[in-house]
C-alpha cells in the first residue's frame, strides 16, 4: 500500500469510528478491505498522531474522545 492510499485510509477510520458506520476491528477491516493486524498498527499511528481513539470494551466500540 502506498502513502496516498495509506493516509486516505486513516482519514477513513477516523470518520468511521465519528459517525459510527463501523466500530469494531473487524467492521474496520472489512470496511477497508485491510487484515485486523492492519487495523490495529493504523489505529497506533493515530493514537502516536494525536488522535485520542480508544476502544471501550464495555460498548465494543471505538471512540475518539
Amino acid at each position: 500500500m502506498n502513502y496516498l492510499a495509506y493516509s486516505k485510509k486513516l482519514q477513513l477510520i477516523e470518520e468511521y469510528v465519528n459517525r459510527q458506520w463501523a466500530v469494531t476491528p473487524e467492521q474496520l477491516a472489512n470496511r477497508l478491505d485491510v487484515s485486523r493486524r492492519t487495523v490495529f498498527r493504523m489505529i497506533l499511528y493515530l493514537r502516536e498522531q494525536g488522535v485520542a481513539i480508544e476502544y471501550c470494551k464495555k460498548e465494543k466500540r471505538y471512540k475518539i474522545s
